[in-house]
């Protein structure tokens, strides 16, 4: 399989674990699923595709976000201003509301997908500012790329 554009990362742990990314060329929400028996990350992704206005909502949020992260790392705004611990920036804020209203009814893909994420290269970014990333989408070894939901 090809790399796709990663959007945005939501959440962050020992790598990408939320955001959204192409699958297919078209942008879907990816979520790390956790595996109970290992009490750990899971190594596959759910999949849910979005629609054009809550991809929109999604970029706007990321780019108040990443506007912070950059004046973080390049000293200009203190760690206590991060949009992200909430009534720091009301937009973003609101932003982040009006996304997960809108996911509520979207239902994921019967896909589970491993991802290998790399960064862009040639990215001349800030201290350890969040390089620009693709993936690459493949099967779980030895296992379907489908599967069914728990439930």
């Amino acid at each position: 399989m090809a790399y796709e554009r990663v959007h945005t990362v939501s959440d962050y742990y020992d790598g990408p674990r939320e955001g959204l990314a192409d699958y297919g060329g078209v942008p879907h929400r990816y979520k790390s699923q956790w595996d109970k028996a290992a009490h750990d990350w899971a190594e596959t992704f759910e999949l849910t595709p979005v629609d054009a206005e809550t991809f929109g909502l999604e970029i706007e949020r990321w780019q108040i976000w990443r506007t912070w992260e950059r004046a973080f790392h390049s000293g200009q705004a203190a760690q206590e201003s991060h949009p992200g611990y909430g009534g720091k920036h009301a937009r973003y804020d609101e932003l982040g509301k009006l996304i997960e209203s809108r996911m509520l009814p979207l239902k994921p893909l019967n896909v589970y997908p491993i991802a290998k994420f790399r960064a862009l290269p040639g990215q001349d970014l800030p201290g350890y500012m969040m390089r620009e990333l693709e993936v690459e989408w493949g099967l779980p070894p030895n296992k379907s790329f489908e599967r069914a939901r728990e439930g």
